[in-house]
């Protein structure tokens, strides 16, 4: 019914892709996505294996691609429901706010996505990583928060 989205190898770029026939089609009970902490998280399932275990998390697929902002995980909705996944561990957000994107912005993409997959499987369960802290990432977010309010108030 759909075609999702996968990279065999870890640093894949976003492109577009044309579809062949005699694909095989790929599902997941658990789906990892989001961006390079989750591209590049290789022991996914042995870190993961006590809780997925405890809380039955099935086949569990990483699809993380490096690079991905919020909105490329919203154009890509449709790849990701195709995979029929009944949770989803979503990590996102770091290099949306390198790339001076604004919080907001963030935000409500990630919520048209989550409300999208949960509209198709209402029965779907998201864990949603918190973005890092990294210092170099946290101060560009600083100085994107003073800029916007010095441009947005008169002093």
């Amino acid at each position: 019914t759909g075609v999702g989205f996968y990279a065999e190898h870890m640093g894949s770029e976003f492109r577009r892709y044309k579809v062949t026939e005699g694909v095989k089609h790929t599902t997941a009970d658990t789906l990892i996505i989001g961006h390079s902490y989750m591209d590049f998280w290789s022991s996914y399932k042995a870190d993961l294996s006590k809780v997925a275990e405890d809380y039955n998390f099935g086949e569990l697929l990483n699809i993380g691609n490096g690079g991905s902002r919020a909105n490329h995980w919203l154009a890509l909705k449709d790849s990701v429901a195709a995979y029929g996944a009944d949770r989803i561990i979503y990590m996102i957000g770091i290099n949306d706010i390198s790339g001076s994107r604004a919080p907001a912005t963030i935000v409500a993409e990630i919520e048209e996505l989550l409300n999208y997959l949960k509209k198709l499987n209402p029965d779907l369960e998201v864990i949603l990583f918190a973005v890092n802290h990294t210092f170099e990432k946290f101060k560009l977010f600083i100085l994107q928060c003073v800029l916007t309010v010095k441009r947005n108030i008169s002093l």
